[in-house]
């Protein structure tokens, strides 16, 4: 699904801006503050109904204005995001507005590979979570509806336990609700990681050259007991703590290289690595689910690697992935992205960014 076509309105520094696309590689370039890396959001924006640095919707709309606007032309469907905050959030396919925002999810399946990534490294368990069911809801809509019920279920669980009215029977009835959407949940999530754990190894060798074992697996609570028993053991503790302290909730990736953490373990250069493997290897896990062209947003690339491990991504990026699928990335310098990928068989365009407006450059 590759996109020939933004328009923004009073969306973060854009008053407003039209571009068009017509390669399957896109360049913005330009000096640090210009919004380069504010295009890439728009995009991602619009394939996934919300920022992906900035969940304070407000905080979105251009200094000064009263909302924004966003329209996309996926080839021959049209997309438009409208924010204001006396008014909901509202997205529109083909001029039909979707009843559940999370229905759009997996309609323009896209990836985004931004430098303060390492939080899935450094953050804490919520952070790997949140990556883990940002890549299964773009390729299982039926995963997205039962995640959606479970929190549901767990917010009214932990409210009762913390207005002290979770009498028995209560308990029961929400635990009744959440075991088999927890065990649909952990399958689902089980699978996927053992895709994430087959491909990161093969990447992050293919884009280094390095000799280092990583590895992603999985860590549950439902490894060794049933969400049953582990609700009935924890009961009094639940209570005393007033929320629900078991479940898939509390789910986590653990990223290890040579067999030790990589938060610990790792270099500074290696945990880059291993985080481009990782985002390279959700790319190659949402295209074969869904059998569509990913858009991949890369952002500043040069402050993971080095120019010669960039020119190893390009060459492995443009020939693992679908022949018209787009590649749209940041960077300082418009010369040196013009040479790397002046070495590959690849149309692409490089875009500078400059006062809120876009002029190609003409380097080739």
């Amino acid at each position: 699904m590759n996109l020939t076509k933004l328009q923004i309105t009073h969306f973060k520094n854009y008053p407003r801006l039209t571009a068009r696309f017509h390669s399957p590689v896109i360049c913005f370039t330009g000096e640090n503050g210009e919004g380069k890396t504010n295009l890439l959001d728009a995009i991602y924006y619009t394939c996934i109904g919300k920022s992906y640095f900035n969940t304070i919707e407000r905080q979105n709309i251009l200094h000064g204005e009263d909302f924004f606007r966003l329209e996309a032309h996926f080839e021959d469907e049209l997309v438009e995001v409208t924010y204001q905050p006396k008014d909901k959030k509202k997205i529109v396919k083909n001029k039909v507005e979707y009843d559940r925002l999370s229905d759009h999810l997996g309609f323009a399946p896209v990836t985004f590979i931004a430098p303060d990534d390492n939080h899935l490294i450094l953050g804490g368990s919520e952070d790997r979570r949140r990556f883990l069911n940002s890549t299964i809801s773009q390729c299982n809509p039926a995963y997205v509806k039962d995640l959606l019920s479970y929190r549901k279920i767990l917010y009214q669980r932990n409210a009762s336990l913390k207005n002290n009215q979770a009498t028995p029977a209560l308990l029961h009835t929400y635990n009744q609700q959440l075991i088999p959407l927890a065990e649909m949940i952990y399958a689902v999530r089980k699978q996927t990681v053992q895709q994430f754990s087959e491909k990161v190894q093969f990447i992050y060798a293919a884009i280094s050259n390095e000799k280092e074992e990583v590895s992603c697996n999985y860590s549950s609570q439902l490894q060794n007991n049933s969400l049953e028993e582990l609700l009935h053991s924890a009961e009094e503790k639940d209570r005393l703590l007033q929320r629900t302290t078991v479940g898939i909730h509390k789910d986590d990736l653990k990223f290890k290289i040579n067999g030790y953490p990589l938060k610990k373990y790792g270099s500074q250069g290696q945990q880059k690595t291993f985080l481009l493997a990782l985002k390279l290897a959700e790319y190659q896990i949402i295209e074969e689910k869904t059998n569509r062209s990913v858009i991949l947003l890369l952002d500043d690339i040069f402050d993971k690697l080095d120019r010669s491990r960039v020119r190893q991504l390009f060459s492995y990026l443009l020939s693992h992935h679908q022949p018209n699928a787009q590649i749209f990335m940041t960077d300082t310098n418009a010369q040196r992205l013009n040479t790397i990928l002046s070495e590959f068989d690849t149309e692409f365009t490089i875009f500078n960014v400059q006062n809120n407006e876009l002029n190609e450059y003409a380097l080739k």
